[in-house]
């Protein structure tokens, strides 16, 4: 039998190469490092009242850094009584909140997070007081950045703090004109759960009754007012409008002392506050949704308004205003539309508009989602959040 030596050759050049690759690949496997596991991080987090409906954004921090397995607590100067907490949050919260009182163990703490800058303001010299080494982080959420408190001055906190965070691209500008300097400034924009706001597809048909519906504090910033305004001349035209607030607040007795003057009772309602759980259900039974902020006097602006991106998700189509944060939010003429402040008339061409085209509510409402779900899911900004505190641990003094 002849031997064709060539192809021998050959095929042991295959087989000697073939072992020496499987070898490097083993030893490379071999020398891989075993995934190094992350520091737990002991965080305490400061607040004003606790707890309360409005801190629902804080809640979800403080829960989603638990399950990334970081012990976290809270301190809330006052205790909102008479606020049910339901049990999924209990599970979380049990023995991790502090009222009144500090806890004794402050030196114990790597991370603490003043939520809001006025307790930035009030307990930045913690540190300092008690030598702690722990990290310090401000969080600016509204008129703490855009209408300080008269004799605020956050000159000490800017210079003692090590990260201050802004709920929008709009906070960041505005706490660079109070003198923070903005490379100790970083965007951590207020997460949502996606999943508790599922997308549902509206029909209407200009004949049926259309029902609107807005969710936010009874304040002047929030611009119901004029909404209800604009309510009052389209029911002229379309008797079957139905507009309905959830929310409560200070404004309250003079929104209702509108409301009668306008005579609009039977078609403007006043729901209160309702639960977090039950926000979607209100949303999937409305048409619009319409939050048109408004500067107050005194300067304060809203951010990147949540109840907003919370509309959005469900697929409703979108009004609000060319206003601080919201910009960011909406893009006009895509997720939604825009208009000028405080101005009626803008706000009835807006509504008239939806109305007169239907057709355009679907792709309106699926654009807006997918920014809620690309920009602001609460477990992209919670693993984002994460790797900032933990940056900032391996951060030398």
């Amino acid at each position: 039998m002849r031997v064709n030596y060539l192809k021998l050759i050959k095929g042991l050049v295959f087989v000697f190469l073939g072992i020496h690759l499987i070898g490097i690949s083993r030893a490379n496997e071999q020398s891989q490092p075993f995934d190094v596991e992350k520091k737990q991080m002991r965080i305490l987090f400061i607040v004003g009242t606790f707890p309360w409906y409005t801190k629902e954004v804080i809640v979800n921090q403080v829960t989603g850094l638990l399950d990334r397995g970081h012990d976290v607590y809270i301190y809330a100067k006052k205790q909102k009584p008479n606020y049910p907490i339901n049990d999924s949050l209990k599970k979380y919260l049990d023995h991790r909140v502090y009222y009144e009182k500090l806890p004794l163990d402050l030196s114990t703490y790597d991370i603490i997070v003043f939520q809001y800058g006025d307790l930035g303001e009030e307990f930045f010299s913690l540190r300092k007081n008690f030598n702690l080494k722990a990290k310090l982080v401000t969080f600016f959420r509204g008129a703490d950045v855009t209408s300080p408190k008269e004799g605020s001055k956050y000159e000490d906190l800017f210079e003692e703090g090590d990260i201050f965070l802004t709920a929008c691209d709009y906070y960041k500008y505005r706490l660079t004109l109070l003198g923070c300097n903005a490379n100790k400034i970083a965007v951590q924009h207020s997460g949502i759960n996606c999943s508790k706001f599922k997308f549902k597809e509206r029909k209407f048909l200009l004949n049926d009754p259309l029902k609107i519906i807005s969710i936010g504090r009874l304040t002047e910033k929030k611009g119901f007012l004029y909404i209800i305004d604009a309510i009052a001349e389209l029911i002229k035209e379309y008797p079957s409008i139905r507009y309905e607030i959830i929310g409560d607040g200070p404004d309250r007795k003079k929104i209702q002392k509108k409301i009668k003057e306008l005579n609009i009772a039977n078609n403007v309602k006043l729901l209160g506050w309702k639960p977090h759980d039950e926000l979607a259900y209100y949303l999937h039974d409305a048409h619009i949704f319409i939050s048109p902020s408004v500067t107050t006097k005194k300067g304060s602006q809203d951010g990147a308004v949540n109840a907003l991106k919370e509309a959005m998700l469900t697929g409703i189509p979108v009004i609000s205003s060319f206003h601080g944060g919201i910009i960011e939010v909406i893009d006009h003429g895509k997720s939604g539309l825009l208009v000028p402040e405080r101005n009626v008339t803008s706000l009835i061409e807006a509504i008239k508009y939806l109305i007169n085209n239907p057709e355009k509510w679907q792709k309106m409402g699926m654009i807006g989602r997918n920014k809620i779900e690309k920009s602001f899911d609460m477990e992209k900004l919670n693993d984002k959040f994460e790797e900032l505190l933990l940056n900032l641990l391996q951060e030398v003094t």
